[in-house]
C-alpha cells in the first residue's frame, strides 16, 4: 500500500512539514467571489490573509493527489467528470486499513497547521490583517446602509472607500440642512441632485434610505412567495407522478382481470358443451333446451329437490363419466 502513495508518504514528518511550509510560502492567492449574490445583487470579494499558513488537506484530498495521474489528465483527452467519479468509487472501495496512510498524513498536516497558526497569530502580519479585515467589514456594512455600490475592491483601495463614505455622509447632511433651512432653494436645485432610477428621490437622502429599505422588503416578500409557489409546484408534480403510476397499475390490473374473465368464460362454455353432451338423454327427458335450464335443474338436484333417487343417481354417474379438461 505504501508504494502506491507517492512521495508524500515517504520520509519523516519533519521533512513533510518543511515541504508543506515551502509550498505554502510559494502559494499564490486569488480573490474569490461568493457564488450566491446578496439581497441587493452585490458580490463581495472574500477577505484572505496571504501570510497565513495554508489550511490542511483531508485524507481524501491526499488520496486524490496520489491517484489522479493514474487516470490521466484533461489535456490528454480525459473527461474530468469521469476522473472524479472513478476516484470517488475507488475511495469508497478502500478498506479502513488502506485509508489509514492518507488519514494519518491528514492528521499530521493538521497538527503542523495548528502549530504554525498559533505561531502566526503572534506576528505583526496577523494583527495588521485582523485590523484590515475589521475595517473592511465595517466599511461594507456602512456602504450597504447608504446603498452605495461601486466596482472598486475594499482590499485594494481603502482610502477610496473612506473618501466615498465621508462624501456620502456629507451629502446626506447637506441635503437635510438645505431641506430644513432653504426649502425653496432645495426645490430649485433638485434637478442637480442624483436621483434613484425610475423615481424622483435624491440619492443619499433619508427618503432614499427608506425607499431602499421598502424595496428590499418587497424583494424578500416576492422571494418568499416564489419559494412557496415552487414548493407547491413540486408537491403537485409528485402527486401527479404518483397518480400516473397508480393509473398505470390499475390499467394493468384491469387488463389482467379482463383476460382472466375471458378465459373463465371460455372454460365455462367448454364445460357446458361437455355437460350437455353427457346429459343429452336427461335433457330430452326433462325438456332442458338452454344452458340456463340445465344449470337450474342441476341446482335443484344439488339442493335435494330431485324427482326421485334414480334420477339423482343417474345424473351423478353421467357427470362422473364426463371428462372436464381445461381447454388449451
Amino acid at each position: 500500500m505504501a508504494a502506491e502513495v507517492k512521495t508524500e508518504l515517504d520520509g519523516s514528518f519533519e521533512s513533510q512539514a518543511s515541504l508543506y511550509s515551502e509550498r505554502s510560502k510559494r502559494r499564490r492567492y486569488k480573490a474569490k467571489r461568493d457564488k450566491k449574490p446578496s439581497a441587493t445583487g452585490r458580490t463581495w470579494t472574500k477577505v484572505e490573509d496571504p501570510h497565513a499558513p495554508r489550511k490542511p488537506r483531508s485524507g481524501y484530498v491526499h488520496f486524490l493527489s496520489s491517484r489522479r495521474s493514474k487516470y490521466g489528465t484533461v489535456k490528454q483527452g480525459c473527461d474530468q467528470k469521469s476522473i472524479n467519479v472513478a476516484l470517488a468509487a475507488e475511495w469508497q472501495g478502500l478498506t479502513d486499513e488502506e485509508r489509514k496512510p492518507f488519514l494519518d498524513l491528514a492528521v499530521k498536516e493538521r497538527q503542523q497547521y495548528e502549530v504554525e497558526l498559533k505561531a502566526y497569530e503572534k506576528t505583526e502580519h496577523y494583527r495588521e490583517f485582523m485590523e484590515k479585515k475589521e475595517r473592511i467589514l465595517r466599511l461594507r456594512k456602512q456602504r450597504r446602509k447608504l446603498g452605495v455600490d461601486t466596482k472598486e475592491e475594499f482590499d485594494e483601495s481603502l482610502e477610496l472607500e473612506d473618501s466615498l463614505l465621508n462624501d456620502s455622509k456629507k451629502n446626506v447632511k447637506t441635503a437635510s440642512k438645505e431641506k430644513a433651512v432653504l426649502p425653496t432653494k432645495a426645490s430649485s436645485d433638485k434637478s442637480e441632485v442624483p436621483t434613484a432610477p425610475n423615481s424622483n428621490i435624491p440619492i443619499f437622502s433619508s427618503e432614499f434610505l427608506e425607499y431602499n429599505k421598502n424595496r428590499e422588503a418587497q424583494l424578500r416578500s416576492i422571494r418568499r412567495e416564489i419559494g412557496v409557489a415552487e414548493a407547491e409546484k413540486e408537491a403537485m408534480q409528485r402527486t401527479i407522478e404518483k397518480m400516473q403510476a397508480n393509473n398505470v397499475a390499475l390499467e394493468t390490473q384491469a387488463a389482467h382481470d379482463k383476460k382472466m374473465a375471458k378465459e373463465a368464460d371460455h372454460i365455462i362454455e367448454c364445460w357446458m358443451r361437455v355437460l350437455r353432451g353427457a346429459m343429452s338423454e336427461t335433457m330430452r327427458e326433462y325438456n332442458l333446451q338452454t344452458p340456463e335450464e340445465t344449470v337450474a335443474f342441476l341446482t335443484k338436484l344439488a339442493n335435494g329437490d330431485a324427482p326421485n333417487e334414480d334420477v339423482l343417481q343417474a345424473v351423478k354417474e353421467v357427470i362422473q363419466s364426463a371428462s372436464f379438461l381445461l381447454p388449451k
